[in-house]
């Protein structure tokens, strides 16, 4: 009769515990989850948001990306820097830093490949200036007069025509 009891309280103790009735989904601690099969999620940032062509170092951050179903499980990372199609091999680099040398609007993208093999993509956009080049003559004619020519200087961007300032004096 006694060994009846203690196997009546085990039992009882037993199944007051907290046991799942079915199959956690994306648990990754439970060998029976079940999952979406979703992509990584991707987090992308570029600093700064504009800078100078071929001067500028921009910082490529995707290290806020996640696995959602797979938590803890190594990204690995594709760049496509100018936005044109070419891209670097994966790597395990959640950060970039690159000289972008295209001019004008560039939308850099980045590929984010998860624990299941499925990919991901993000892109942001960046804008890059050329700076124009100033170039100057003068000339001082018969009557003292100093007559200045910048038809040498010339822009990089087609729709912003170039200005000019002249300082005479020196004083800025």
């Amino acid at each position: 009769m006694q060994k009846f009891i203690y196997v009546f309280i085990l039992f009882l103790i037993m199944a007051c515990k907290d046991f799942p009735n079915s199959v956690e989904r994306d648990n990754p601690n439970d060998p029976r989850a079940q999952y979406n099969s979703q992509p990584p999620v991707v987090h992308f940032t570029v600093t700064p948001d504009s800078g100078q062509y071929r001067e500028t170092l921009f910082t490529f951050d995707a290290s806020q990306s996640v696995e959602p179903e797979l938590p803890g499980t190594p990204l690995y990372f594709s760049w496509d820097f100018r936005g044109d199609g070419s891209w670097t091999p994966f790597t395990n680099k959640s950060k970039a830093l690159a000289q972008i040398r295209r001019s004008g609007h560039v939308k850099p993208r980045v590929r984010v490949r998860g624990g299941r093999g499925l990919i991901a993509e993000d892109s942001t956009n960046v804008y890059v200036y050329k700076v124009p080049y100033a170039n100057f003559a003068w000339k001082k004619d018969q009557k003292g007069t100093i007559q200045l020519d910048a038809f040498f200087s010339h822009g990089y961007e087609a729709n912003f025509p170039l200005q000019y300032r002249w300082d005479f004096n020196g004083d800025g």
